[in-house]
């Protein structure tokens, strides 16, 4: 089942403008019984596992603690928002794709062990270390644009990468890349501190990659 922020425009007429800051259980619990055909009983865990697919984007959320419960979640989307914490969906170990763009996101610990997750967005953030992501190896798609990011150690074991975006960071050493045979795409501009030369041997190295870089 498909849980998208227009279900509550039919139960609780929360339309693409409301901003609700914290997303309760109460603005939740409706969705879910109605797609558990439990209308009035005691929710239980089968009936939250029912949803496999979030999407709350530009709604000035900041407490996400209702999505634990979602523990069979495949899909999260919630760019737009005021989200610092990520701590409610570090046991969703069902997460396949995980897109918080533009929100207030610095500590990614609660990300370690995702270790299902193929696609993760954290662009427009305020991401400084990428280590807590060393150990999601089955990435293939990890967007990292216009953050505080240095150090690329983390991304070294992530063979499976296609896509790999790193504008607007400080990036200056690209070596840890060298390894990751399977890209396709990397964006590189705007890193101060990162020399033309390394990027040309990038090139020579992983010649069926585009990088693109200023």
């Amino acid at each position: 089942m498909i849980f998208q922020d227009y279900c509550f425009s039919c139960s609780y007429s929360l339309s693409k403008y409301t901003k609700v800051s914290v997303l309760t259980s109460e603005l939740i619990e409706p969705f879910v019984r109605r797609m558990a055909k439990n209308p009035k009983g005691r929710l239980t865990k089968a009936d939250y596992a029912q949803v496999t697919e979030i999407n709350f984007s530009n709604k000035g959320i900041v407490n996400i603690n209702p999505l634990s419960k979602f523990t069979s979640i495949n899909n999260i989307t919630l760019t737009e928002n005021a989200i610092i914490d990520l701590k409610p969906i570090a046991k969703l170990d069902q997460l396949v794709s995980l897109q918080v763009q533009s929100n207030h996101i610095k500590d990614l610990g609660p990300l370690s062990g995702l270790i299902q997750l193929e696609r993760l967005n954290l662009s427009k953030n305020n991401i400084t270390n990428i280590g807590p992501l060393k150990k999601l190896i089955n990435l293939q798609r990890l967007n990292l644009i216009n953050n505080n990011i240095s150090d690329l150690s983390a991304v070294s074991d992530m063979k499976e990468l296609r896509w790999l975006g790193l504008n607007f960071n400080k990036v200056s050493n690209i070596e840890p890349l060298v390894g990751l045979k399977k890209l396709k795409v990397v964006m590189l501009t705007n890193n101060v501190g990162l020399d033309y030369s390394d990027v040309e041997e990038l090139r020579e190295l992983l010649p069926n990659c585009m990088i693109e870089c200023n």
